[in-house]
């Protein structure tokens, strides 16, 4: 039988598996705070949605994933670099009133210009 042991320490968690340590490390900033490296650090981005739009990813950005914020009515969501495109997020139903999120898990090295297209509602972007 294998031994797992969990330590949580402030922002770090360590899990032990048969001996052998994972450490999983969180950003040390809040929305609005300055991170360690003196940068904005995480921050999350509500952003409503009334018919298709834009939004901008800042230049050095790392957007880690977007949720949805339930609402009634069935919806789909596409996210590209064009208005249609699906280079982001491809098409995905969400169902009504149902939260969902999307790992994206992208680094922008300049500023990108994401189109959101197919969605009404608010939505959440999560960067660091």
């Amino acid at each position: 039988m294998s031994d797992i042991t969990i330590e949580i320490i402030r922002s770090n968690i360590t899990i032990e598996f048969n001996e052998e340590p994972i450490e999983l490390c969180f950003p040390k900033s809040l929305k609005g705070e300055k991170g360690d490296d003196g940068s904005g650090g995480f921050s999350f981005l509500p952003v409503n949605i009334t018919s298709p739009t834009t939004y901008t990813v800042p230049a050095g950005k790392l957007l880690l994933a977007i949720a949805v914020v339930p609402a009634a009515g069935a919806r789909n969501i596409s996210i590209g670099y064009t208005a249609g495109a699906t280079q982001v997020l491809d098409t995905e139903q969400i169902d009504s009133n149902a939260a969902a999120s999307f790992l994206v898990n992208r680094y922008f090295n300049t500023a990108k210009t994401l189109h959101i297209s197919g969605f009404t509602g608010q939505l959440i972007f999560y960067i660091l």
